[in-house]
């Protein structure tokens, strides 16, 4: 089975280009707490040990995870291991490159190498990084679990999106694991916001009205969001019990009032990964993001395990 193969639907963009982009509100019908709609399937493919398919807004993600088998049979190596080994790809496969690369004018970093082309070394690295403290390899000892994810479709939040899906195909091909890992990005922009009104950031400019700009910090940036932000941050955390479902059925939004994991506390054992680009701002727009992409990570975990239910409900799971 190789999913480099895999193709997903094309779809017909949006006008684009500097005027379409300069028209283009920073987040369309969604709160700075909201996450785009998530859809998680566990199972979709059937020759490999275990998948599951995760999308979240546009972007769309599928993993199959090989393994447990012995260290040497897919050409690995055949030394003496103690504990299992674990073993991520991520790729980008080729409508996706070619999404972003209609003319083909510009050429994947990887594409001359063969079947390596679209692979991305550093998100592997990252990928891997992220799931290891949830993998009981030292139950596998002398085997390997090899991750493929395969991002079919970009629109920002691919890391977090194949964090997510790993974990469940991870689940689902019945790794022995010490919880679910989910991961969520949250970006910090600033917007211009009137002087003459108080108590709100979103406003509409009247022509020639003093303005000031003001940072303001949202959750699951979309890639034109997040190519527009002074900064991002990703959080990945390690969740080991069941976790209350901390967003509203109707728009998706993060429970911030404090009392929704009271109906069914979960448990964290931490953050198993964190990185930062650009720009956050001061010590309190970092704090307001960390708490964000928490948020997003305790919704997606509750996404995730009414996956799993919902999988392990079908007939012949």
């Amino acid at each position: 089975m190789v999913l480099t193969q895999l193709y997903a639907p094309a779809y017909v963009e949006e006008s684009s280009g500097p005027a379409a982009e300069a028209a283009a509100p920073p987040r369309r019908r969604r709160q700075p707490d909201q996450l785009r709609p998530v859809h998680m399937q566990v199972g979709p493919l059937t020759e490999c040990s275990g998948s599951a398919f995760v999308s979240v807004g546009g972007t769309q993600v599928l993993v199959a995870v090989l393994g447990p088998y012995p260290a040497g049979a897919q050409g690995e190596g055949a030394e003496s291991i103690d504990n299992g080994q674990l073993i991520c790809d991520l790729t980008i496969a080729p409508i996706a490159l070619q999404a972003d690369d209609p003319s083909g004018a510009r050429q994947d970093a990887g594409q001359d190498a063969g079947r390596d082309a679209g692979r991305d070394w550093e998100g592997s690295a990252v990928l891997r990084a992220t799931l290891a403290p949830s993998v009981l390899l030292a139950e596998l000892p002398k085997c390997v679990v090899h991750v493929h994810a395969l991002v079919l479709a970009r629109d920002g939040g691919e890391l977090g999106a194949a964090v997510c899906a790993s974990s469940l195909a991870l689940a689902d091909a019945g790794v022995p694991l010490r919880g679910l890992v989910a991961a969520c990005t949250a970006i910090t922009t600033t917007t211009a916001a009137s002087t003459k009104v108080k108590g709100t950031s979103r406003l509409s400019m009247a022509e020639g009205a003093a303005t000031d700009e003001k940072a303001e910090v949202a959750l699951d940036p979309t890639r034109d969001e997040a190519a527009a932000a002074q900064g991002s941050a990703t959080l990945a955390e390690l969740f080991t019990e069941a976790v209350a479902t901390d967003t509203d059925d109707t728009d998706g939004r993060a429970d911030q009032s404090g009392g929704g994991l009271q109906k069914g506390e979960s448990w964290c054992e931490g953050v198993v990964q964190f990185s930062q680009s650009g720009m956050i701002g001061d010590e309190a727009q970092l704090g307001e993001s960390l708490a964000l992409c928490q948020l997003g990570c305790r919704s997606l975990r509750a996404a995730m395990e009414a996956a799993l239910l919902s999988g392990a409900s079908k007939p012949g799971a």
